[in-house]
């Protein structure tokens, strides 16, 4: 479960979008890192509510088995 809801996510993002406190000032007043805000912000900015809604990926333990042989075989990293 994400820490935080779409719901929460939305009033801090609007209280910026609206112009009452910068990044700084709202991660403070809602014990978040400046970060997280400039993050949403520009995941709202780019996608709208979507940008902010939780994101799930299921993939079964055969897939995930499949992709840690291939990174094995090929010498990959996790990044790669």
């Amino acid at each position: 479960m994400a820490k935080y809801n779409e719901a929460f996510k939305l009033l801090v993002v609007q209280s910026y979008v609206e112009g009452q406190h910068g990044y700084k000032r709202l991660a403070k007043q809602y014990g978040l890192d400046h970060a997280i805000v400039r993050r949403w912000v520009k995941s709202y900015e780019q996608h709208g509510l979507s940008g902010l809604q939780k994101k799930f990926s299921h993939y079964s333990a055969e897939f995930k088995l499949a992709v840690l042989q291939q990174m094995r075989q090929e010498e990959l990293s996790a990044l790669q």
